[in-house]
């Protein structure tokens, strides 16, 4: 239908992590509902990126119907001009909104959040982030949930019977620096150390479903430390780095009556600590899919999401695999 919406998704090039399945499964069902939808992939960034999209984007200006642009974790399309001493993005020069859909923890894309176009908005896939974006003014058009789910179960799958056990892992696995040492690096202020320390060591414990930034407040609160805005996104996106690399590291580390199989990049420090599992190497996210149609069991803990849905394990549950991983209400 010539006014019918258009939409285009655009994803980076990141062949090691599901966003250009997950991109070009939204554009398949848009499509689906009468849409002119299209996924695109982009090869470069900045100026070369807007050339590498000239056809797309020049049909984009001239669509006759409603149109938008979405992209993920803030990276929104670069700026074309300069006016009135200040950079204007493709969208807000041709008045197309702009989604950007947050499959991150945010405060790790805090920079590209506040540089975002006016006519933008943002969605988060874990509740908790939605009062960090808020209160930290990352959003131009405002913040809302978005409590996706998954694609459509993928047909003619082997059955349970024809599947080999594993467990199996698919994802990066990295070391997280001594404690001290990172404690150190991101409280650079002794005075504020000690929140920062306490606020962690409650976040590492068993069982905990609150974001780092809600705990990290509240301990700075109960101290009387004050800090300053930008300083606390970099202090919680080190939190929940360090968070991830050690509950992931943390749980294969202790599974000692199993051999994992681990299709992802795994670092020197890592690797020395799960020796007896199998190691297969970087994979990229088609070649993990096929692994996912041939195993039973899928180890997957997410440590950053405790209250949302990531788009991983929507996407091995439509392999119809048994997903063993961290408490989430919202799953």
């Amino acid at each position: 239908m010539v006014n019918s919406p258009a939409v285009i998704l655009v994803s980076p090039a990141w062949p090691y992590r599901p966003i250009n399945e997950m991109w070009a499964d939204f554009a398949g069902e848009l499509r689906r509902v009468g849409i002119h939808a299209m996924s695109y992939t982009a090869r470069n960034t900045g100026q070369e990126m807007l050339k590498d999209m000239q056809g797309v984007l020049q049909d984009l200006i001239h669509w006759p119907g409603p149109r938008l642009i979405l992209s993920c974790n803030g990276n929104f399309l670069p700026p074309v001009a300069r006016e009135g001493g200040r950079t204007i993005s493709f969208a807000e020069r041709y008045g197309i909104p702009l989604w950007t859909l947050m499959i991150d923890e945010p405060a790790r894309h805090a920079g590209r959040l506040r540089a975002a176009p006016a006519n933008s908005f943002v969605t988060v896939v874990d509740s908790q982030h939605h009062g960090f974006m808020e209160k930290q003014g990352l959003a131009r058009k405002g913040v809302r949930f978005f409590a996706h789910g998954g694609p459509r179960s993928v047909p003619d799958l082997p059955k349970a019977s024809e599947r080999l056990i594993g467990p199996v892992f698919v994802g990066d696995v990295s070391e997280p620096p001594p404690y001290e040492e990172w404690l150190r690096e991101t409280a650079v202020d002794a005075g504020l150390r000690d929140s920062v320390d306490r606020a962690m060591r409650a976040c590492l414990k068993p069982g905990c479903g609150r974001y780092s930034y809600q705990i990290l407040t509240e301990q700075c609160a109960e101290d009387g430390v004050d800090i300053p805005s930008k300083a606390l996104e970099g202090i919680v996106a080190r939190m929940e780095t360090y968070i991830h690399q050690h509950r992931r590291l943390e749980i294969l580390e202790r599974i000692t009556s199993h051999r994992v199989e681990i299709f992802g990049t795994v670092d020197r420090g890592a690797a020395a600590r799960l020796g007896r599992h199998r190691m297969h190497g970087r994979t990229s996210w088609a070649r993990g899919v096929e692994v996912m149609r041939r195993y039973r069991f899928l180890l997957n803990p997410v440590a950053v999401f405790k209250t949302g849905g990531a788009p991983a394990p929507d996407l091995r549950a439509c392999q119809r695999m048994s997903s063993l991983r961290d408490a989430n209400r919202f799953l």
